[in-house]
């Protein structure tokens, strides 16, 4: 008997781990490769400075936008953050609800500079955020 429960506990560890395996791997390749903005890299040595890449071409709306604009997109309807220098809109990933911590973390910067905050990010969350690229602040 005590076979039979040990065999069951390891065959449901197994599965338990396969699944958390493939869901986080789904979650990491939610970045989007068909991005419309620009690819954003994560930050090395500590540095938290986004930096669109050269192979793409950043989609911006006339010569940016300035913090003030920025600054009345700052609700759950309309979130624009700043970060590195680069402006997002975060809107449709607040509608998505799939942010790990919860829209919560996001909404209080909604029109703000977000840099330090983004800085825990790894390099999906990066790429999850190139995808709602506007413009380089003006």
């Amino acid at each position: 008997m005590k076979r039979l429960v040990t065999i069951s506990l390891i065959i449901f560890f197994i599965l338990y781990v396969s699944i958390v395996a493939v869901g986080l791997t789904k979650y990491a390749g939610t970045s989007g490769s068909a991005s419309n903005g620009p690819s954003v890299v994560a930050p090395t040595s500590g540095s938290n400075n986004l930096t669109p890449s050269t192979t793409s071409t950043p989609i911006t709306t006339g010569s940016g936008y300035t913090a003030e604009v920025v600054a009345t997109h700052n609700s759950l309807s309309s979130c624009w953050l700043i970060v590195s220098g680069n402006v997002y809109d975060v809107t449709p990933f607040l509608s998505s609800d799939t942010h790990r911590a919860g829209n919560a973390v996001i909404l209080q910067y909604c029109g703000q500079d977000a840099t330090s905050a983004f800085g825990v990010h790894n390099s999906s969350g990066y790429s999850v955020l190139s995808q709602y690229y506007l413009s380089t602040l003006k």
